[in-house]
């Protein structure tokens, strides 16, 4: 490149360098002009509105929306009966009563605009607004202004047309549902006493206490979180989207016969009042006499599903006509199967809080009864101590026994095996007022289960073979195989007498063993240290054991 080109270059990118300098410093003295051209907004509202109550929106192309708020809290009152989004309703309302103009037209003004292009002879919206003191505005929102994102709009009676500084257009076309709130339900979960499931799953809980007991289809436990989730599903239903605010065609959503439907019935109990007491004696019987008319608030809030859509499914509620669609994560709560609302522990105990404890198997009884040491001793046909650990085996064994499914007919008692049960179980613990009682009954007819019951239920459960078996157990195998009380090493002389031949070992000063007879001979060590308990084992069977003396148990 020669120096004649680069130097026309130069001169071509100074020129261009200097028009982009001027261009921007006149967009810049522009921008200044505007600004200080456009008139200062102002409220439209003057004074503003207190705080809003009640909004209304009538839009020229479909039904009018219809807020209230009641205390706290804002509720849709058209079309639908329903919740609103708290912060959604409010941030409405709170840009009406905030409105500011930036241009006001007088009726008879030269520029005045015509209702060709304000749209105000025939608005496209009406809003309505009412605050706490009772004072009302109207609004009349029309086009948008051209070229820009302000609406055109009169208020009240004034014939002025403003021009204000939002697109209430695009604000009013917002879908209903983005006012709704999600939550469709509100249930305390406290104040939860029942729950009714109909369709693929059918089963009845009810509270007791502090505990949910199954009423049907049978009496029994139940697994106290899986019945808690499940209240929990109905109590805090949450939507994923609506479908329709006033289904009339239940049948498209599979809602005419849906396919599981869940009540939860709550009570509210009215507050008690204040100890006569610390109450003046008119204020206290003023008190009483209210609360005696007073009464326990009952509500059932029922939930009605129908078909699957997608990953979603429809449901109702039973008192509203809104058709809204949950997740199948929360229709599996919704349809917790009643085995798994059971509670599947047969004894339904804990294991370190048994006192008690009796055994039969085969006309053989057996009770033990736990000591304040922790030991158990044993009474019945076999008398003494009981072996620790086989009693802990026995206890564990029961409190982890669960149920692998459930027999809930009548009609097949008699092939249960319970008329004569293999092995009765009674357990008495700590905190129950009844012992809980287990028999174990015929095995299934495949040999890979077994029937037992808790007696106190209805219900009959089904075991796993192997499970069963643990349970089934000797009485005399929870005897204490323990023969002698000494040290190992305490032991200077064994005598061991079998068909008439006596063998004697003894150990030294050096406390090595030694045979004496029938032969003397160096005795195997590892050998000698077996032998209490090789005879230990030997006396279950009857063979007589003596060591130092000691005189063996019968």
């Amino acid at each position: 490149m020669n120096t004649r080109t680069t130097l026309v270059l130069l001169i071509v990118a100074l020129a261009l360098g200097a028009g982009v300098l001027f261009m921007l410093n006149q967009e810049q003295k522009a921008a200044r002009q505007d600004t200080a051209a456009a008139p200062a907004a102002k409220d439209l509202f003057s004074p503003k509105p207190a705080e809003i109550v009640q909004l209304r929106i009538e839009p020229s192309d479909g039904p009018a929306r219809a807020f209230e708020l009641q205390k706290e809290d804002w509720y849709i009152t058209e079309p639908v009966k329903a919740q609103a989004q708290r912060y959604s309703v409010q941030d409405e309302a709170r840009t009406i009563s905030d409105l500011q103009y930036t241009q006001k037209f007088e009726p008879g003004a030269a520029d005045m605009p015509g209702d060709d292009l304000t749209g105000l002879k025939s608005p496209n919206a009406v809003v309505t607004i009412k605050d706490k003191n009772g004072a009302t505005h109207t609004l009349k929102v029309g086009n948008l202004r051209p070229m820009s994102n302000e609406n055109y709009v009169a208020k009240d009676n004034d014939p002025a047309v403003y021009v204000v500084n939002q697109n209430l257009l695009e604000r009013f076309a917002k879908p209903l549902t983005d006012y709704r709130e999600k939550r469709i339900t509100q249930v305390p979960f406290d104040e939860a006493t029942r729950v009714k499931v109909q369709g693929i799953q059918n089963y009845e809980v009810v509270k007791a206490g502090n505990k949910w007991v199954l009423e049907k289809p049978v009496r029994g436990r139940t697994d106290q979180p899986k019945v808690e989730e499940l209240v929990r599903a109905v109590s805090n239903l949450y939507a994923d989207g609506f479908v329709a605010d006033s289904a009339t065609n239940l049948r498209i959503y599979g809602l005419a016969q849906p396919q599981l439907t869940v009540a939860v019935t709550s009570e509210k109990k009215p507050p008690a009042t204040q100890p006569a007491s610390t109450q003046p004696a008119s204020d206290a019987a003023a008190a009483e006499q209210a609360a005696a008319t007073q009464k326990t608030e009952v509500k059932t809030t029922t939930v009605h599903v129908g078909a699957k859509t997608g990953t979603h499914y429809f449901a109702k509620l039973a008192d509203e006509p809104a058709v809204f669609q949950i997740s199948e994560a929360t229709f599996k709560s919704l349809s917790t199967p009643l085995l798994d609302i059971r509670d599947k522990a047969i004894a339904g105990i804990e294991q370190d809080k048994v006192t008690s404890l009796e055994l039969e198997k085969d006309d053989q009884s057996v009770k033990l009864a736990k000591s304040p040491d922790g030991t158990w001793q044993m009474t019945g046909a076999f008398a003494g101590k009981a072996e620790l650990s086989a009693v802990d085996d026995l206890l564990k064994a029961l409190a982890q026994a669960k149920a692998a499914a459930f027999e809930d007919d009548p009609n097949q008692l008699t092939s249960y095996g319970f008329e004569k049960p293999r092995t009765r179980i009674r357990l008495t613990a700590e905190g129950q007022v009844n012992p809980v009682e287990i028999v174990i009954g015929n095995n299934t007819p495949s040999g890979e289960m077994t029937f037992i019951k808790n007696t106190s239920e209805e219900t009959v459960a089904v075991l796993k073979k192997t499970e069963a078996d643990a349970l089934i157990v000797e009485p005399v195998a929870l005897l204490d195989r323990s023969i002698t009380t000494f040290a190992q090493d305490d032991v200077q002389k064994i005598e061991i007498t079998r068909e008439g031949r006596k063998n004697v070992l003894v150990r030294g000063e050096d406390r090595t063993w030694k045979l004496a007879e029938p032969v003397e001979a160096p005795a195997d060590k590892d050998g000698v240290s077996t032998i209490p308990e090789i005879h230990a084992q030997g006396l279950q069977q009857g063979v007589p054991f003596e060591a130092s003396g000691r005189v063996p148990s019968p």
